[in-house]
């Protein structure tokens, strides 16, 4: 009997040991760094859950958790424009208040919170990529034409009342250097510098005599200061930035502003710029898109016409997006009064075209009777490429044909696709051809800039 409960007890210990070593095992890493956890990372009916803090850290969101007055343990995090919440043992995660239902709940593990990544990640329009040979998962944020870092300024200060503002912005680089971005990246850190210095000065004017009259936990200012790169290709640029504020009252303040720029010279680029007036009708949009977002309420529609030229707009890899600050046509209570026209060409006059492409086809004038031949220059671990030749239908000898390829994405995430058409035996090319793209989560295929240099 002693040694059957020996063999049981071994057994159980080379069965702890494994699920140790499992969850120790799996790496995660963000935006090329390895994520450190407190608590490993655990595999549950093959899905990943990882620390909450870190992980949403990891991708630049602020994080909170809070206990409901039912006792149900809740996440909430934001980053920018979007926001996640989600409950312990709940399969509802909510973002942006869409319902998405998870394989694996979050639970608490270790005293930790787990949440499973890929979810998390993919809300936050991050690419999400598993290799299951090293046991990592590999998470990329979503990113355009440019890489980008985000920066934050913080200002706290204790006295009477306590100031904690923040403000986070990003910085744009380019391949070579560039004056224009470098121009955007200072207005965009004086914009978060300039909200730092008014958070600070409306602190600085209190009168702290007045503070015995102000109950002691409702001594607090809060700034804070977020964006989102809404769309960054097609020499296009549009930032949004968002601003809130809480210096005690029923309820905070918010703000928004959304810019736009035309990368090729860095000006930005107004409403009435975007959208080709002559052929569509501004007016009737605006009047449309209110109704709709009111649930066809008609009131707002006159008001929102009026104020357009005080409207907020933004592009998306698809849209133009108008919107209205709280009070300005509406009640605090009804939000941000939002819409979207969706691209056209015949409603825009800038091009978005190129985004989710099920496949990219390029069709390059060549001619393999000179030795010559687009070439890919490399492999791509994102991108399928097929290569075909097609020569012109002419009895001609020496006649020019088309090398046609088909891309088509295999990995989430961003990437660049070098062509150069130059001869098999020399190093020398008379030309290269540079796609940025962006695979996207679907695998579909976003163009977010091209280049040939000669």
């Amino acid at each position: 009997m002693k040694k059957v409960l020996s063999i049981l007890t071994a057994a159980l210990l080379i069965m702890s040991c494994i699920s140790v070593f499992a969850e120790n095992d799996v790496t995660v890493v963000v935006d090329g760094q390895t994520v450190s956890f407190d608590q490993p990372p655990i595999i549950e009916n093959g899905r990943t859950l990882v620390p909450m803090r870190a992980i949403f850290e990891a991708l630049g969101c602020d994080v909170d958790y809070y206990e409901g007055e039912d006792g149900s343990q809740n996440v909430f995090a934001n980053k920018g424009g979007k926001n996640i919440s989600l409950q312990i043992g709940s399969a509802d995660m909510y973002t942006n208040g869409d319902t998405v239902t998870l394989d694996v709940p979050a639970k608490i593990v270790g005293d930790r919170t787990l949440v499973p990544v890929r979810a998390i990640s993919e809300a936050l329009e991050a690419a999400v990529d598993w290799n299951g040979n090293t046991k990592t998962v590999t998470v990329e944020s979503k990113r355009g034409a440019h890489r980008f870092v985000t920066q934050k300024i913080t200002e706290n200060q204790t006295g009477a009342y306590t100031l904690e503002a923040s403000a986070k912005y990003p910085i744009l680089y380019a391949d070579t250097e560039c004056p224009i971005l470098a121009a955007i990246n200072a207005e965009i850190k004086k914009d978060a510098e300039d909200f730092i210095e008014e958070a600070t000065s409306l602190y600085a004017e209190i009168d702290a005599a007045d503070a015995d009259i102000i109950p002691e936990d409702a001594r607090q200012i809060t700034y804070e200061m977020d964006y989102d790169i809404t769309l960054d290709r097609n020499n296009l640029l549009s930032i949004v930035e968002y601003y809130y504020m809480y210096t005690g009252g029923a309820h905070p303040n918010s703000h928004m502003v959304g810019k736009v720029y035309n990368l090729n010279d860095g000006s930005k680029i107004a409403l009435t710029d975007i959208l080709n007036t002559e052929a569509v009708d501004l007016d009737a949009i605006i009047a449309e898109g209110i109704t709709k977002y009111f649930d066809g309420d008609t009131t707002y529609a006159s008001l929102a016409v009026e104020e357009k030229e005080n409207a907020g707009y933004y592009l998306t890899d698809d849209s133009l997006v108008i919107f209205y600050v709280p009070y300005q046509i509406a009640s605090y209570a009804a939000g941000y009064p939002t819409f979207e026209v969706p691209f056209s060409p015949a409603a825009f006059k800038f091009d978005l075209s190129g985004y989710n492409l099920p496949e990219l086809n390029l069709n390059l004038d060549g001619n393999i009777t000179t030795a010559y031949e687009w070439i890919q220059a490399s492999e791509n671990d994102k991108l399928t490429v097929i290569r075909e030749y097609e020569e012109q239908n002419t009895d001609l000898l020496g006649a020019p044909g088309v090398f046609k390829f088909n891309i088509k994405g295999k990995k989430p995430g961003f990437t660049e696709l070098k062509l150069r058409y130059r001869r098999p035996y020399e190093t020398d090319a008379l030309k290269t051809l540079i796609y940025k793209l962006r695979v996207e989560n679907n695998l579909n295929v976003t163009i977010c800039a091209s280049e040939i240099i000669q």
